[in-house]
């Protein structure tokens, strides 16, 4: 089974880089699940808008700045 098609980018200086490895860690059950929800209403929102979907913001402006976005085809 083929994992799943995604990239992981930081910016720097205003410069996109991809990253091969990330960790993302939760104090809780919950917050991982706040961040699977969020995930997956990211997910229904690029189902419903196809190429107009751009992106979500995880956090609102704060800290850490993630967000899922569109990523382009090939």
């Amino acid at each position: 089974m083929a994992g799943p098609s995604f990239k992981l980018f930081t910016r720097v200086d205003g410069q996109l880089l991809e990253l091969e490895r990330v960790a993302i860690c939760f104090e809780s059950a919950a917050d991982a699940e706040r961040f699977a929800a969020f995930a997956k209403l990211c997910g229904e929102r690029m189902r419903e808008l196809g190429d107009d979907y751009s992106h979500q913001h995880l956090v609102g402006g704060g800290l850490p700045d993630v967000t899922i976005e569109r990523l382009a085809k090939a």
